[in-house]
């Protein structure tokens, strides 16, 4: 959870597992194993418990992908995709981008559906509590407002150079969430960090261009600036300002 931007990231292996539920929708299953998906009525024998128990972990290990999966169709091909895979006779036409982008298509679909309610309460409640985080943070002593609205207090004046798009920062830093939660910590680890300033989100790459090389701030970052609507993993929630003691150790 360092300060890159992770969008692409997230966005790639969304993809790659869109794509990977995507391939399962060509082979043919025996006879039994497609009754059972279609009928969803069937017994277990004493040998195969383990495997169905083995089964149903896993799904369970997927989250919230399974809910998605409603149609019986959908679900023999996921199974078929499963089982073709299990055997090593996986059918490479249907591994396409077409079949991944629909599938991606129809998950996203179903899950704006599905989350949208709890969503959106999850929103109104991280941006009411940012707005009076980044408001505390205005309010300190020497702290600055962006037209952007990020909010940088400087706690140490550097004497050298200032960082632009394109240079490479030597860093030690902080993260928190409004909490106070640290959720990346450089200082912790006793180990500087080293980026490229156009890898990193909006409100790093900003608040670096306000300081110096020696200097010591702390930036608190609107979620516009930092991982927005996405969050980052389990660290970050969507729509969350977070916060960063950042000393410039080297600017290249």
């Amino acid at each position: 959870y360092t300060p890159y931007v992770p969008h692409s990231m997230l966005r790639r292996i969304a993809q790659t597992t869109a794509r990977e539920v995507g391939r399962a929708s060509c082979r043919r299953l025996p006879r039994s194993t497609v009754g059972f998906v279609q009928t969803r009525s069937f017994s277990v024998q004493d040998n195969e418990k383990p495997w169905y128990m083995l089964g149903v972990q896993m799904t369970e290990l997927m989250g919230s992908l399974p809910k998605d999966i409603k149609e019986d169709y959908e679900i023999t091909g996921f199974v078929k995709g499963i089982e073709a895979k299990l055997r090593g006779n996986v059918d490479e036409s249907c591994l396409s981008p077409e079949n991944g982008q629909a599938v991606t298509n129809v998950l996203a679909s179903r899950r704006d559906v599905r989350e949208g309610p709890e969503r959106e309460a999850q929103k109104v409640a991280a941006e009411s509590t940012s707005a009076k985080f980044l408001a505390t943070a205005a309010a300190k002593e020497g702290a600055v407002k962006t037209a952007s609205g990020l909010v940088i207090r400087s706690t140490q004046e550097g004497t050298g150079a200032s960082a632009s798009s394109e240079s490479t920062v030597t860093v030690h830093y902080e993260g928190r969430l409004p909490d106070g939660t640290v959720f990346d910590s450089s200082i912790q680890r006793g180990q500087p960090a080293t980026f490229k300033v156009g890898d990193l989100i909006v409100g790093w790459a900003e608040g670096l261009a306000l300081m110096k090389e020696g200097g010591k701030a702390t930036m608190t970052i609107p979620s516009d600036l930092a991982y927005g609507h996405t969050g980052a993993g389990q660290a970050i929630p969507p729509f969350t300002a977070i916060e960063f003691d950042v000393e410039v150790i080297k600017v290249a």
